[in-house]
């Protein structure tokens, strides 16, 4: 088997484990605490359904300058 590896990345033997990317919750009512829960339990993205723009337009901000919570998307209100 030939190992690609970039020079100075960490290698991590994930045998016998299960690699997951990060997974989307498509259908939240969020804020910054459900973030970072989100972000712990792997869950990478949110889309939040339904949000006030002023609300959200701040939590947005946050999440785009955080790497402890999870991403968040919204369409805000129908």
């Amino acid at each position: 088997m030939t190992r690609y590896v970039i020079e100075g990345a960490r290698v991590f033997d994930g045998s016998g484990a299960t690699l997951l990317s990060g997974l989307i919750d498509a259908h939240t009512h969020t804020d910054l605490d459900t973030l970072g829960h989100a972000r712990r339990f792997g869950v990478t993205t949110e889309f939040d359904l339904f949000s006030f723009p002023q609300k959200m337009a701040g939590i947005r901000r946050v999440a785009a300058e955080r790497t402890d919570i999870a991403d968040v998307r919204s369409s805000s209100m129908a």
